[in-house]
C-alpha cells in the first residue's frame, strides 16, 4: 500500500494529511468543461480562528454550514494531539477516549456532531462521536482499531473499522443499528464520505478500486484513467452524488497525482492555476465548487478553489496588501465560506474565508 502525502465529507468537507492510494483499472470518459462563470470575481474576507496557545502547527480539519469548524493541533506542553470545535468565537477542547496519544477529529454536521479517532486507555484507537460535550466510543468490527471518517445530519458515521480477523472494513453506524459492515469490494476498505441522502464513497484494496454504496449495495467506480497513472481515490462527494478524487503514479520522492471530479457519466479534470506535480481536493459543494491544494507549484504551496473548469489561488482572491499566505485547506460548506490554514508575518493560523 503507498502513500500519498498531502492532506478530507458531504457538502461541508475534511481531511487527511496522509491519503490511501490504490490502483484501479477503470472505464469512462475524461472530458474537459466549458469555463461558465468568473470563479476571479469573488472575493473573501479573512477571519483569524480559535488561536491556540502552545499549538504546534494548528490545522483547519473541517467546517458545517452553521461554520463551525474543527481544529487539529499538537501541544508542546504534553505531545498530545488534540482537536477543538471553534463555535461563534468559542473554542472548546473535545477531550479523548483517555489514551496518551490523544484525539484526531475529522468531520462535524450541521448538528455540531464530531467524529474522529481517539486513543483508548489500552492504547487500541477507536472511532468515536461527540456530542454535547460527551464523546462516545463507537467500537469496533471485532478488532482492535477503528477511525470514523464522516458524519452527516442524520447521524449516521462511516469510517473503517478492523474486523475479527484484523481486515480493516468500510463501516457505517447509526444509533439504531450501530455499527455493521458495508459489504465494500475488496479484502479491506475504508469509507471517506457520506452525504445527506446516505450515499457513501471510499476505497478498497485488494483488489484496488474504489466504491459507491447506496440503497444497501456497493458498486465500483471505474472511471479510465490518465496513461500511465494507476489509483483513484474517491475522496468525498456532495448531495448531488458526484465525486471528487485523485489518481496517483509513482512511489515517495517520484509522486504525482491529478484530480478529477466524477459526475456519474464524466471525468472532469480539476486542475489548479499552475502546473502541480502534487495536489488533491477534499472540498466540493453540491454547486461544483472545489477547494483544493496545489504542493509544488513554481510559487511554492498554495490553496486554491474551482468551478466550471477556472481554478486561481485562494490569495489571489484577497485585498490587496493584506500579507495573507492561503497554503492549505480541505473544506468548504455549502455557504461557501472555507476553512484554511494561512501564514501572516510568519505565524500560521487557522483562518475562515468569507465570501465578499
Amino acid at each position: 500500500m503507498m502513500l500519498l502525502q498531502g492532506p478530507r465529507g458531504g457538502t461541508t468537507t475534511k481531511t487527511r494529511l496522509t491519503v490511501w492510494c490504490l490502483a484501479i483499472l477503470v472505464g469512462g470518459q475524461l472530458t474537459c468543461p466549458a469555463w461558465a462563470g468568473d470563479i476571479a470575481s469573488q472575493r473573501y474576507n479573512v477571519t483569524v480562528v480559535g488561536d491556540i496557545p502552545d499549538a504546534v502547527y494548528p490545522r483547519a480539519e473541517c467546517i458545517n454550514n452553521k461554520a463551525d469548524i474543527l481544529i487539529w493541533a499538537t501541544l508542546k506542553k504534553d505531545g498530545r494531539s488534540h482537536s477543538y470545535l471553534w463555535s461563534r468565537g468559542v473554542l472548546v477542547d473535545i477531550g479523548s477516549l483517555g489514551g496518551r496519544r490523544g484525539t484526531y477529529a475529522h468531520a462535524i454536521n450541521d448538528k455540531r456532531r464530531v467524529v474522529g479517532v481517539s486513543e483508548t486507555p489500552d492504547g487500541s484507537r477507536h472511532a468515536f462521536l461527540w456530542q454535547d460535550g460527551k464523546m462516545t466510543d463507537l467500537g469496533t468490527l471485532g478488532g482492535k482499531f477503528s477511525e470514523a471518517w464522516d458524519i452527516n445530519n442524520a447521524g449516521q458515521v462511516v469510517g473503517w473499522a478492523e474486523n475479527a480477523k484484523g481486515k480493516r472494513r468500510a463501516f457505517l453506524w447509526d444509533a439504531q443499528h450501530g455499527m455493521r459492515d458495508l459489504g465494500a469490494p475488496g479484502l479491506e476498505s475504508h469509507a471517506t464520505a457520506i452525504n445527506d441522502k446516505g450515499q457513501v464513497v471510499g476505497i478498497s484494496f485488494r483488489p484496488a478500486t474504489s466504491f459507491l454504496w447506496q440503497h444497501g449495495k456497493p458498486t465500483t467506480l471505474e472511471p479510465t484513467p490518465p496513461t500511465g497513472f494507476n489509483a483513484f481515490q474517491a475522496l468525498n462527494l456532495n448531495e448531488k452524488g458526484e465525486v471528487i478524487g485523485v489518481f496517483h503514479r509513482g512511489g515517495p520522492g517520484h509522486s504525482e497525482s491529478r484530480i478529477f471530479l466524477h459526475t456519474g457519466d464524466k471525468m472532469i479534470p480539476v486542475e489548479p492555476p499552475q502546473r502541480s506535480q502534487n495536489c488533491n481536493a477534499f472540498g466540493l459543494t453540491s454547486s461544483g465548487l472545489v477547494v483544493g491544494n496545489a504542493f509544488d507549484t513554481p510559487t511554492g504551496q498554495h490553496a486554491f478553489e474551482w468551478q466550471d473548469g477556472r481554478s486561481v489561488f485562494l490569495n489571489d482572491l484577497l485585498a490587496p496588501g493584506t500579507g495573507w499566505d492561503i497554503y492549505f485547506t480541505l473544506a468548504v460548506n455549502g455557504k461557501g465560506e472555507i476553512a484554511a490554514c494561512g501564514r501572516l508575518e510568519g505565524k500560521q493560523h487557522v483562518v475562515l474565508l468569507s465570501p465578499q
